[in-house]
């Protein structure tokens, strides 16, 4: 489902295709849809430096790119949902292109959703 976005307040909320007022700000406020574009911004620059750094991640690597991560959504994202769909489309970005494995996509995932829960 598409997420949608408040351009007051910054909630976002994952509905299907519509047009939506926001709860918090009231009907002065049509949520925007926010675009895939947007959502991927953050995991394609980590991506790009992994492909460019011959596709090999350390374990240090990996507990790097989970922490700056989860920092950079932190910091930048309003919305914990936002936040966890960012994260999931990121490490299976990273599956899809064969940097890492189904196992140690969905561990990494899980670990790094640990840091997004944990801090928002």
């Amino acid at each position: 489902m598409p997420i949608y976005k408040c351009p007051k307040c910054g909630r976002t909320v994952e509905k299907p295709y519509g047009t939506y007022y926001c709860m918090v700000c009231g009907p002065t406020a049509t949520l925007q849809l926010v675009s895939k574009a947007t959502i991927e911004e953050i995991g394609e620059r980590y991506i790009r430096g992994i492909i460019e750094s011959g596709m090999r991640l350390s374990g240090k690597l990996k507990t790097y790119i989970r922490e700056s991560l989860a920092y950079a959504l932190n910091t930048s994202v309003k919305d914990v949902t936002e936040r966890r769909l960012v994260v999931e489309e990121f490490y299976a970005a990273l599956n899809r292109r064969g940097v890492l494995t189904n196992e140690e996509a969905e561990a990494e995932t899980r670990e790094a959703l640990k840091m997004i829960v944990e801090s928002a």
